[in-house]
């Protein structure tokens, strides 16, 4: 091996050995011995950034969202709840009188039919009766 391969290796945190034709690797046992690259360094340390940076947006969102979420739940036991009630009472009256104005519409119907009965029986000058 040539002197370049040699900085390569030793760069990687691996020694190598040629000993009978094969060549033995030996693990690092000084941290001294371990280079990195810079590329991989600055990869390592933007990722850690950027996840730190996320991980505070998201942790101060959530800090937000349980501030309103006790609001909500303020408001809503200071609430009166007896409007809605009325609401729903009113409500329900309004569909009564509905009905109520379904069915004097079909008796008034009723009637203006027997009105005009009655108003063709005199234009005519039939009996109001049959007779018995």
């Amino acid at each position: 091996p040539t002197a370049e391969d040699e900085q390569a290796v030793h760069r990687r945190g691996i020694r190598r050995h040629v000993g009978l034709g094969r060549e033995v690797m030996e693990p690092v046992t000084d941290i001294r011995q371990v280079s990195v690259n810079r590329v991989t360094i600055g990869v390592i340390i933007s990722t850690a950034i950027l996840a730190g940076s996320i991980s505070w947006s998201s942790s101060r969102l959530v800090s937000r969202l349980d501030a309103v979420e006790t609001s909500v739940e303020a408001i809503q036991e200071a609430m009166d709840r007896q409007p809605y009630a009325r609401v729903e009472d009113v409500a329900e009256d309004i569909d009564e009188l509905w009905l109520e104005v379904g069915t004097l519409g079909e008796r008034l119907e009723e009637l203006t039919d027997s009105v005009s009965f009655l108003l063709l029986l005199e234009d005519r000058g039939l009996p109001d009766r049959p007779a018995e």
